[in-house]
């Protein structure tokens, strides 16, 4: 049934936190998720809700997510602006393989 939905779909969020909960920790397990999504429709935007950080922002790109919906790291924290500049600067960061 999921399957089906997937494929017509333009989005698909990846919840990675608990319910109820507001800035826990990213569960990359979750990243599987990205791989199987993409083979129903290889076109879907992919956005990730749920414990995204300084430290996880390129995994979480390099994965496959387009969307990062940040909240609790920059609610969180004391300076706001600085943590946002940090996570653009991750997203952004190219790779050498």
């Amino acid at each position: 049934m999921v399957e089906e939905l997937i494929k017509f779909a333009d989005y698909v969020m990846i919840f990675s936190g608990e319910l109820g909960r507001f800035g826990g920790t990213a569960s990359l397990m979750q990243l599987e998720k990205i791989r199987l999504i993409k083979a129903i429709n290889p076109s879907v935007e992919i956005g990730w809700d749920g414990g995204v950080a300084v430290d996880n922002a390129y995994s979480l790109v390099q994965g496959g997510v387009n969307v990062l919906n940040v909240g609790g790291v920059i609610q969180k924290s004391s300076d706001p602006r600085a943590i946002f500049s940090r996570l653009q600067q991750e997203i952004n960061k190219t790779s050498v393989l």
